[in-house]
């Protein structure tokens, strides 16, 4: 069972080509300039911003619309796993070295090359910034010797992400080890590389091409990464999967999802929108024609105004998804997974609100500076897990009963008070290129009408 709305993106299913990863990387940089900061992709990872754009919301969009929301778990997995790595003692760190990328430009995909040659250099940037940061922070808090210890329960409960993995069983001293077997005694890579048993199950879910959240690789940066992580559980070992990611998400994903958040209204009441601009449309032609046909004055021809301002109106607007009556009211509708319930909706915070509270936009501050954003690190909806069943909601209870849906249910679907102000912003913005282009035409169109010769059939 498929929805009309709602299908897999064409790139979903091939891998991107060089030369449209480098379109992404230049539409994630106009975006820059285009998309309010509060609205930055940045923003929506830390989830600092309010629905319809939050993080619970984008992770929403990617696995009902575009289908690729094995992108943006894995990214958050990797980046908990590089702040995790960081904190490392430095003779954890040992057994797995950084993998090194060759920086030499490769003549077949001199793009990747480039691509992959900054990223290291990035995170290798991050990493050193992180461990002075964690120097100086035990430098200059003071601590007893048992605190200095390394508690190893302590830390494999911490580094866990929705599953408990536990670090391989401490080596023994090297003083044991004779002098000669030292070197190959360290590179045991499944009995003493910290995080082998989650870097394994990552493998499995995201890097291998059977796995149940398998990344939109090519087989180019898919043999790169088994092949790094072969010999060590480095973040680099996965630097060219998380490139990929994130490019795929900073330059497709997140322009398309503050764009489709732009609409406030589903397709059916698009639909019916676009319809009834048209009809308006027809009125007015036809009305203009019955009177440049008639003896009456040319001035006359001006009473279809009305009709071509109005039709041309919600035609441009509804092009853009947005209906007026919601915007008006500053309310969006609903989308069909958000809450089939018309009495009480689900929050991105888990929580039930009433209608009435919904409605009533007094009782949400949209002061950024008030916000409290404690506790939203933790991601606490399912999708959002870095281990879980492929993202596949085709069983999903709201899917049979949306199809069955009548159709006028659809385009009066409920509505909720839209509390993203930086995302109204973007709306009246399109509101007003809509005013002026609907304005033009209707100006273009009345001297015209005006001007054309009277037939004077009657």
């Amino acid at each position: 069972m498929s929805l009309p709305l709602y299908h897999p993106s064409s790139h979903a299913m091939i891998p991107p080509t060089e030369s449209q990863y480098a379109s992404y990387l230049k539409r994630a940089e106009s975006s820059r300039t285009k998309i309010p900061a509060r609205l930055s992709f940045e923003e929506i990872i830390r989830n600092s911003t309010h629905s319809p754009c939050s993080l619970d919301d984008f992770i929403d969009y990617l696995v009902y619309v575009e289908r690729s929301a094995e992108n943006l778990q894995f990214f958050l997995w990797y980046c908990s796993y590089v702040g995790r790595w960081s904190q490392l003692p430095e003779k954890e760190k040992e057994p797995s070295p950084a993998w090194r990328i060759s920086k030499r430009p490769d003549p077949q995909s001199p793009l990747r090359s480039a691509r992959l040659g900054e990223g290291t250099d990035k995170l290798d940037r991050i990493l050193k910034i992180m461990a002075r940061g964690l120097m100086t922070t035990t430098t200059t808090t003071p601590s007893s010797p048992q605190q200095n210890t390394p508690n190893t329960d302590r830390d494999s409960r911490a580094s866990g992400i929705g599953t408990n993995f536990s670090r391989p069983r401490t080596p023994a001293p090297l003083s044991v080890v004779k002098e000669g077997d030292r070197d190959e005694w360290r590179w045991q890579p499944f009995s003493a590389q910290p995080f082998r048993d989650e870097v394994t199950q990552v493998v499995r879910h995201y890097i291998s091409g059977s796995g149940p959240r398998s990344l939109n690789l090519t087989d180019q940066d898919r043999t790169a990464c088994m092949h790094a992580l072969q010999h060590t559980t480095h973040p680099t070992a996965f630097l060219p999967a998380f490139l990929a990611a994130d490019t795929v998400l900073r330059g497709h994903s997140h322009p398309n999802f503050i764009r489709r958040n732009i609409c406030n209204s589903n397709r059916p009441r698009i639909m019916f929108a676009r319809a009834l601009g048209v009809f308006l449309i027809g009125l007015a032609l036809i009305l203009d024609v019955i009177l440049i046909l008639s003896k009456l004055n040319r001035l006359v021809r001006l009473s279809a105004l009305p009709l071509w301002y109005v039709g041309l109106y919600i035609l441009l607007i509804g092009g853009r998804g947005i209906s007026i009556s919601l915007y008006m009211n500053r309310k969006r509708q609903l989308r069909p997974w958000e809450g089939p319930d018309a009495d009480a909706v689900r929050t991105h915070s888990g929580a039930k609100m009433d209608r009435a509270e919904l409605h009533n936009p007094t009782k949400y501050p949209e002061d950024d500076n008030k916000r409290n954003t404690k506790g939203r690190s933790s991601p606490k909806k399912e999708s959002l897990q870095a281990f879980g069943p492929t993202n596949d909601f085709e069983r999903e209870t709201w899917v049979r009963s949306y199809e069955e849906k009548p159709y006028w249910q659809k385009v009066f679907d409920v509505s909720v008070v839209n509390r993203n102000r930086h995302l109204r912003a973007l709306q009246d913005r399109v509101v007003l290129k809509a005013l002026l282009w609907a304005s033009f035409l209707v100006v273009v169109l009345t001297v015209g009408s005006v001007l054309i010769p009277s037939a004077d059939l009657y």
